[in-house]
C-alpha cells in the first residue's frame, strides 16, 4: 500500500497547501477565489524543484497581480498594454521551457489576462480603498495565500516525495507561438470582450500548447475531453442542487485541483476539475448553464485554433530539439 499512502500525504498536503483559497472561497473575499487557484497552480507546478523556484514564482504571480490591476486603470490603452504584458510574461518565462515547465510560465499569464478582463470580482471585496489600494490588497492576499502554500510544501517535502513528468526537450518554437497566440487572444479579450470570460481562451491557449507537436495534439484531445467532461458535471451539480451550495461545489472543486496538480494526474483529470472550479466561482448561482456552455464553447474552438497554428508552425519554422 505505499502508493495509496503516498496518494492520501500528497492529497493532504494539498489541502493544507490550499487552505488559504479554500477559507476565500467561504468568506466575504469570495471573489478573490479564483484569482487565489490561478496564483496557486504555478507555484504547486514547480514544487518539485524545490523553495527558491517556488519563491521565484509566487513573487511573479505577486508582481502579476499588481500590475495587471494597476493597467486597468489606463482605460482605452488597456489592450496594447495589456497585450504587452502577456507577450513580456510569455518572452520572460523561455528558461522554464528547458526546465520542463512550461505550463508554470503560461498560467502566470493567465492570471495577469484574467484580472484585467474582469477585474471586478476579485477587486470588489476592496473596492473602498481606491485603485492603487484594490492592486496592492489583492497582491498582499496573492503574496500570503503563495508564501503560505511554500512554507506548507517545504516542510512536507522532508517527508513526502512529490512526482515528477518526463518531459521530451522542444521541437516547436513554443515562446514564440506562446507569446504570439496568448497576445492575440488577450488583445481580442481587452478591446472587444472586457467584463466577460473570453479570457478563457488565454487559458486554453496557455495549456494546449506545448513546447513539442506531440503533446500539442494529446493535451489538445485532453483538454477538450475533460471541459466536456468538466462542464457536463458543473451542469448536473446546477441542476440538481440548491443555488446557495454550488459556491461550496466551487471551493471543493478548487481543492480537488490542487490536489490533482500536485499529485501530478492525468491532464484531462485536471481540465475536468479545473473547469468545475472556474464555473462554479465565475458565475452566480442563477448563470451557471449560460457559464457552462460558453465555457465549453470558448474552450474547444480555441484550443482547436491553437492547435492549427501549432501544426502549421511546425512545418513552416520546426525548432530542432534540444
Amino acid at each position: 500500500m505505499p502508493g495509496t499512502r503516498r496518494m492520501l500525504r500528497l492529497s493532504l498536503l494539498a489541502i493544507v497547501a490550499a487552505l488559504p483559497a479554500l477559507v476565500t472561497a467561504f468568506s466575504p473575499w469570495a471573489g478573490a477565489t479564483g484569482t487565489l487557484v490561478l496564483s496557486l497552480l504555478p507555484v504547486l507546478g514547480v514544487a518539485t524543484a524545490g523553495v527558491r523556484p517556488m519563491l521565484t514564482v509566487a513573487g511573479a504571480a505577486t508582481a502579476t497581480v499588481l500590475i495587471a490591476l494597476l493597467l486597468v486603470q489606463t482605460g482605452p490603452l488597456l489592450p496594447w498594454l495589456g497585450t504587452a504584458l502577456v507577450v513580456v510574461l510569455a518572452l520572460a518565462a523561455s528558461p522554464l521551457v528547458a526546465a520542463g515547465r512550461a505550463s508554470t510560465g503560461a498560467l502566470v499569464i493567465v492570471l495577469a489576462a484574467h484580472l484585467m478582463a474582469v477585474p471586478d470580482a476579485a477587486s470588489a471585496p476592496f473596492r473602498g480603498l481606491g485603485p492603487l489600494g484594490v492592486a496592492l490588497a489583492l497582491a498582499v492576499l496573492v503574496a500570503f495565500a503563495t508564501l503560505w502554500a511554500i512554507g506548507v510544501i517545504a516542510l512536507a517535502l522532508r517527508q513526502v516525495k512529490i512526482p515528477r513528468s518526463a518531459v521530451p526537450p522542444p521541437t516547436l518554437p513554443y515562446t514564440l507561438l506562446l507569446a504570439a497566440l496568448a497576445g492575440a487572444f488577450t488583445f481580442v479579450t481587452l478591446m472587444w470582450f472586457r467584463e466577460t470570460n473570453a479570457w478563457w481562451s488565454v487559458l486554453t491557449v496557455a495549456v494546449v500548447l506545448q513546447p513539442t507537436g506531440k503533446r500539442t495534439l494529446s493535451r489538445l484531445a485532453a483538454r477538450v475531453g475533460g471541459t466536456v467532461l468538466g462542464g457536463s458535471v458543473a451542469l448536473t451539480l446546477a441542476v440538481a442542487l440548491p443555488p446557495g451550495l454550488l459556491g461550496l461545489v466551487g471551493g471543493l472543486a478548487a481543492l480537488a485541483t490542487a490536489i490533482v496538480k500536485l499529485t501530478a494526474q492525468p491532464y484531462w483529470v485536471y481540465a475536468s476539475t479545473l473547469t468545475v472550479t472556474i464555473v462554479m466561482t465565475s458565475f452566480a448561482p442563477q448563470q451557471v448553464l449560460a457559464g457552462d456552455a460558453l465555457r465549453v464553447g470558448i474552450t474547444v474552438g480555441t484550443a482547436l485554433v491553437t492547435a492549427a497554428v501549432a501544426a502549421v508552425v511546425a512545418r513552416a519554422l520546426p525548432a530542432r530539439p534540444r
